[in-house]
């Protein structure tokens, strides 16, 4: 399989640091993984996370982990016309976030959760019967090693984070990847920070956007996308979560054109 040169990939040899900082300067969360010219598999923010925080990753500088070392080899992917709904559904059924698109055997591109959102711009319909109304969340007050874990056991990538029950942030895969890398950054230094001493109240995003249940889903989708968020805390009691994910699953299901 090969890939056409508009699609952001990584060779396999480059650090982990080189793909963070990749994902960063192109704004995606995934990057194709080649070897010269051929497709190898596939490493996402949370692949990033498994390795940095894993036994065998976790003493070890990001600048001496590969990308191939987390990538995932298997490579599922979708012809280039597939439908938003099928792709909504198939997103749903095997649980990611977005596949590679193909014509003949080459990637072509990526349809992700975020495309499925922004067909929803003009939506009219209340976010009221498509949000979680029971999201994961963390205290502010845990530990960096403790959410990266959560992250990994319940698949979630966004939690809020509460304060005696006020919300006071949210974290997401790419605040615990900051916080890992900072931690390895400082891997040989005799006192370097170590994740299970690192709180989440200090790489959390602070005072983040919210929208009410009452809200429009087309307004809700304009300001994830103008805020380059994939979740907003919602305004209720006790506190939602609307994520791209919410709108993908109501879109698979038809409670969403």
């Amino acid at each position: 399989m090969k890939v056409v040169k508009n699609v952001v990939h990584v060779d396999k040899d480059q650090n982990l640091t080189y793909a963070i900082n990749l994902m960063e300067k192109r704004g995606v969360s995934r990057l194709i993984v080649t070897e010269d010219s051929a497709v190898l598999g596939i490493i996402t923010e949370g692949d990033i996370i498994r390795r940095m925080g894993s036994s065998k990753g976790r003493d070890v500088p990001a600048t001496h982990l590969h990308v191939s070392s987390a990538m995932t080899h298997e490579i599922v992917t979708l012809p280039f016309d597939v439908t938003l709904k099928e792709a909504a559904h198939q997103m749903v059924r095997q649980n990611r976030y977005g596949f590679p698109l193909v014509a003949g055997d080459t990637i072509t591109g990526w349809i992700t959760k975020t495309d499925i959102a922004a067909s929803l711009s003009g939506c009219e319909k209340t976010i009221a019967d498509v949000y979680d109304k029971s999201p994961a969340a963390l205290r502010f007050d845990q530990s960096l090693a403790h959410a990266r874990a959560e992250m990994e056991r319940t698949g979630v990538e966004r939690f809020l984070v509460l304060d005696n029950n006020v919300l006071v942030g949210v974290l997401t895969h790419k605040d615990v990847m900051a916080g890992l890398l900072i931690s390895k950054k400082s891997v040989d230094h005799p006192h370097h920070a170590d994740p299970g001493n690192m709180l989440v109240g200090s790489f959390m995003t602070e005072a983040p956007m919210t929208v009410k249940p009452e809200q429009t889903v087309g307004k809700a989708v304009e300001l994830m996308l103008k805020r380059k968020v994939s979740g907003l805390p919602v305004v209720s009691s006790p506190w939602g979560l609307l994520t791209k994910k919410n709108l993908v699953a109501a879109v698979a299901s038809g409670k969403l054109p």
